[in-house]
């Protein structure tokens, strides 16, 4: 992470969280001054469960300490239904 100083408060570039697992996404957040705002779930092919599809800001936009992250999580692949 990057961070400078902007009317009196840290901006930060945001880290690239995608693929990232939950668990980890929560500790760098939390170790960075950031918090997870809102988090959104859907079935992905690709991406494993409980890790990262998008972030919002996106990675290497710059915000305030103490902003929040919205973040699209997997579910994994969708069960097959028979």
């Amino acid at each position: 992470l990057v961070f400078a100083m902007f009317q009196g408060k840290f901006a930060i570039i945001t880290p690239a969280l995608t693929r990232m697992v939950l668990q980890d996404v929560d500790m760098l957040l939390s170790d960075n001054g950031l918090v997870l705002r809102s988090q959104s779930y859907m079935h992905n092919d690709e991406i494993p469960a409980n890790a990262v599809i998008t972030q919002y800001p996106e990675q290497g936009s710059e915000i305030q300490q103490g902003s929040g992250i919205d973040l699209l999580i997997s579910l994994g692949r969708k069960p097959i239904e028979y």
